[in-house]
């Protein structure tokens, strides 16, 4: 069986998954200024909120940190090019998770991760003037993220205020 979405009449849709049937209002898509970014600042866009820090990494952590969800938002600041910027995503946004062997567009990874289609312009996605560097929900990209050798790295936390 297929799935998909249709639209019902003016901003509401009826969306049908394997799983369930779900009707919603698309609301016109809101435009996120593009914001520079700084080490040491908290950035807000839409329900999101992100906060970029310089640390050091130590390779034995604290038992009580979710290990994977730190690696996985740790980038290597001698790999970024450029300025570093915030924005929502972009048609035709790529990238290649660090954690994974495959490049896959923004849209097919929000589909696997069931990001309701209402939240998905709004997701922090910071850049650098090469490309995209990190995803909220995703991390960093296999090009920026931290090496046995980095020695300058920011962690990016975000968070749904919603």
């Amino acid at each position: 069986y297929g799935s998909g979405r249709m639209q019902l009449f003016g901003d509401e849709w009826v969306e049908v998954t394997k799983k369930e049937i779900r009707f919603f209002i698309n609301k016109p898509k809101e435009s996120y200024p593009v914001q520079h970014v700084f080490v040491g600042e908290s950035y807000r866009q839409g329900d999101f909120s992100i906060c970029v820090e310089l640390v050091s990494y130590d390779k034995e952590l604290d038992p009580g940190i979710n290990t994977d969800t730190l690696l996985d938002n740790l980038i290597d600041c001698d790999k970024i090019v450029g300025n570093v910027y915030l924005r929502g995503r972009e048609a035709g946004d790529k990238i290649k998770p660090y954690a994974r062997n495959v490049t896959k567009s923004l849209k097919k990874l929000f589909n696997e991760m069931n990001i309701p289609i209402e939240l998905r312009d709004s997701i922090p996605v910071l850049c650098d003037d090469e490309g995209i560097i990190w995803v909220y929900g995703v991390g960093a990209v296999a090009r920026t993220h931290i090496s046995e050798s980095s020695s300058n790295i920011i962690y990016v936390r975000g968070e749904n205020n919603d």
